[in-house]
């Protein structure tokens, strides 16, 4: 994926995120301590927990749309995921237009 879509990805998934967490919860840059983090790594993204200076429950993902999924999985109560991706995926689609 280009790096535009990218870009758009990362502001959608913060808009969402950003509605009901604190920034200090989650990164969308790498290492934060106490936080859920997303991450590029090589040509896969990255999502994993980072506590003590250290990576855990790490996963790599071949795009971005599913390791913000799995930013959302992490962060939201199960009742809370579907209305999450919905408005991620929304955010995605508005932003995507707006910069086509």
């Amino acid at each position: 994926m280009n790096e535009q879509f990218e870009s758009i990805c990362i502001k959608a998934i913060d808009a969402v995120l950003s509605q009901k967490y604190s920034m200090d919860e989650y990164s969308l840059n790498g290492n934060k301590e106490s936080s859920v983090c997303l991450d590029r790594m090589a040509d896969n993204w990255i999502v994993y927990e980072f506590e003590h200076g250290v990576r855990f429950d790490l996963v790599r993902y071949d795009t971005i749309i599913e390791a913000c999924f799995e930013m959302i999985r992490r962060m939201c109560g199960k009742n809370e995921v579907y209305k999450m991706k919905t408005d991620f995926c929304t955010r995605l689609f508005l932003d995507s237009k707006l910069t086509a």
